[in-house]
């Protein structure tokens, strides 16, 4: 693939997170689509803040009466070289055949995000432009009012890096990474993030499998590029299984209720504590004040041992514990709120490599 004059290229959320299931070189594909779309992008979307169904004022009276929009480009554009033609030629041919896409879009009504379906991205005939190989890509203008909305804002990515991630699902991962989590998106449901990789919720009969053949080597090659310096951030996900236990142990059965991102970035490992974790800091030190009456100095000596590298594990593992607590106050058993998230606060410290010394005298202060 080519890397675009700009290297640096728009995105729109609606495009960085349909839903499809494409190989690394249809995603190549899209992308270059995106980079040579950049002025519909920028002057059109991005500063009309289109919502979705707004593209059709722009376009042609031809355009409305054969009801699609073509862009051409020369096969050079979609590949580094002719012995890359056949392989491109082919994905093209599976992704008009075989590759169902879905672009989100908020109801005007209540905001939510739904899904709208399309059978493909495009059509396209192979043809000349200037005497070299070229393909006419045709957009039906029903997929054009959602594919060119501003219903999910804007972010912008790195060619450079989205060719040196080594499968799809890892570029999928960067491109989610930016569309997503840096934005503050931390949670989302297992099955939807299927979708996300794969195109479908029931991709994966089992979560083993999601995290045996997708999450891992995407997670591992996103940090792979961050030991190389080539990105400045990446993501781990923790996988959070409310249930526990009449013991206040976990149980992991099944699929997860929810994965958590948490985004790290280059300038908290150097020891620049971010907003962000600061924030989260501040939360934990109320929650524990005002819902377990602990002290303001032990909150505060608990909270300050959080880090960015532990959120996402924390945000689950704090989640039951709040459950196993309500569940013991509900059926009228002992507990001491306090005594036992403290207690439970410096296993969890412990466990990720920060030494705490228990004083019980505290905990009975407490």
């Amino acid at each position: 693939m080519t890397t675009p004059r700009n290297n640096v290229i728009s995105l729109l959320g609606v495009q960085g997170l349909s839903r499809n299931n494409y190989s690394v070189v249809q995603l190549k594909v899209v992308l270059a689509l995106i980079s040579h779309a950049q002025k519909v992008i920028n002057d059109y979307v991005v500063d009309g803040e289109m919502p979705n169904r707004s593209m059709r004022k722009y376009l042609t009276p031809s355009q409305l009466t054969y009801g699609y929009s073509a862009v051409v480009m020369r096969l050079s554009e979609l590949c580094a070289s002719t012995n890359h033609y056949g392989q491109v030629k082919n994905a093209l041919e599976d992704m008009t055949k075989h590759k169902p896409i879905a672009i989100p879009f908020k109801c005007e009504v209540n905001q939510v995000t739904y899904y709208a379906e399309f059978p493909r991205l495009f059509s396209c005939e192979f043809t000349k432009m200037g005497g070299k190989l070229a393909v006419e890509f045709r957009f039906s203008n029903d997929l054009l009012d959602y594919f060119y909305s501003f219903d999910k804002g804007v972010t912008h990515i790195r060619m450079d890096v989205v060719n040196q991630c080594r499968s799809a699902s890892s570029i999928k991962l960067y491109i989610i990474t930016h569309c997503w989590a840096i934005k503050g998106y931390t949670r989302v449901d297992p099955r939807k993030f299927v979708a996300l990789m794969h195109g479908s919720e029931d991709y994966y009969k089992y979560y083993s499998e999601l995290n045996l053949k997708t999450l891992q080597p995407a997670l591992a090659d996103q940090k792979r590029l961050y030991d190389l310096g080539v990105v400045d951030q990446y993501v781990t996900l923790s996988a959070c299984y409310p249930q526990e236990n009449e013991q206040g142990e976990d149980c992991h059965v099944g699929w997860p209720a929810y994965l958590v991102f948490t985004v790290h970035y280059r300038k908290e490992e150097e020891g620049v504590v971010s907003e962000e974790l600061l924030s989260q800091r501040l939360q934990l030190k109320i929650r524990l004040m005002h819902f377990y009456d602990v002290g303001e100095t032990k909150a505060i000596e608990l909270s300050n041992q959080l880090s960015m590298g532990m959120l996402g594990d924390f945000v689950c593992w704090f989640e039951r514990k709040e459950q196993y607590v309500a569940e013991c106050i509900r059926k009228k058993l002992p507990m001491k709120k306090a005594a036992y998230i403290v207690t439970a606060l410096r296993g969890f410290f412990k466990d990720r490599g920060c030494s705490l010394v228990i004083n019980y005298s505290d905990l009975k202060n407490n």
